[in-house]
């Protein structure tokens, strides 16, 4: 009945759902975290906080990583509800956690083709994290940049390339704050955009433009990989495929074979 006990044990079942989770123990996790939400509910009168959002976050990443997309979206959901709630008694509170709901929603939406919802939820972030980058742009630059990019890639979903492309323009800005301070971050979120700006050339049969933003793209993610390591060779590789389906599009497939080649020479490793 030691109510410290009893958070200190709510919150071990929650960081443990979480450790199970990123196990691929989904069972588990999802055992655990509505271990942690009955503590909770029970020791409080109403759940409209962080921390029932921060369960309500993780049980739709369990349903999302399974494919169970439905029941993911009814977590995330019931997670924008909660945060929603809490920021009614105080609107300067954790904005930033709807921000991460409403990026959830977004992306599980986009997987069952409703990219208008999804771009919808996205434009709503985008208008928050906007403010906060704003007033607070080194705290904030990443958050805006993700948003950014997530909000280009659904449009692209959507077919509408040239909103997608002014979106894109507009990230440079918080790419830039993270110059002189986090140079590794940095260089990886302009080859992210490069890259992506590349994919909706290349959907929209722009091949010229699509080429030059993949060839910027591979050279910047190439220098991650010889700089930071071998985790960013995957998105190497990606960038890679990218370019070979470009060049299988202007029936250039000699230079086609040649990225394949260096694919699997990079699987193999």
């Amino acid at each position: 009945d030691n109510e410290e006990c009893k958070d200190k044990l709510k919150e071990c079942f929650y960081l443990s759902g979480r450790i199970h989770k990123n196990a691929n123990k989904l069972d588990l996790a999802r055992e655990e975290a509505k271990k942690a939400l009955k503590i909770h509910v029970e020791d409080n009168n109403e759940t409209s906080d962080v921390f029932s959002s921060n369960i309500y976050e993780l049980l739709g990443h369990t349903y999302s990583k399974e494919g169970k997309i439905d029941e993911a979206i009814k977590m995330y959901s019931k997670c924008e509800e909660v945060i929603r709630d809490y920021i009614k008694k105080d609107p300067n509170a954790y904005s930033i956690h709807l921000v991460c709901a409403l990026g959830n929603l977004s992306s599980n939406n986009s997987l069952l083709g409703n990219y208008e919802l999804a771009i919808e939820k996205l434009r709503e972030a985008l208008e928050i994290t906007t403010k906060l980058f704003r007033k607070y742009p080194l705290q904030y630059s990443e958050y805006y940049a993700r948003i950014l990019h997530d909000y280009a890639y659904q449009l692209k979903n959507a077919k509408r390339y040239t909103e997608a492309i002014d979106i894109l323009s507009n990230s440079i800005e918080a790419y830039d704050v993270l110059k002189n301070t986090d140079a590794e971050r940095h260089l990886f979120q302009i080859s992210d955009t490069y890259n992506l700006l590349g994919c909706i050339h290349l959907e929209n049969s722009e091949y010229e433009k699509a080429n030059d933003y993949l060839t910027q793209a591979l050279e910047l993610r190439q220098e991650l990989a010889k700089k930071y390591g071998y985790k960013y060779n995957d998105i190497v590789a990606q960038t890679l495929t990218n370019i070979a389906l470009l060049n299988c599009n202007t029936y250039q497939f000699q230079e086609s074979e040649k990225q394949y080649l260096q694919l699997i020479d990079i699987y193999k490793k």
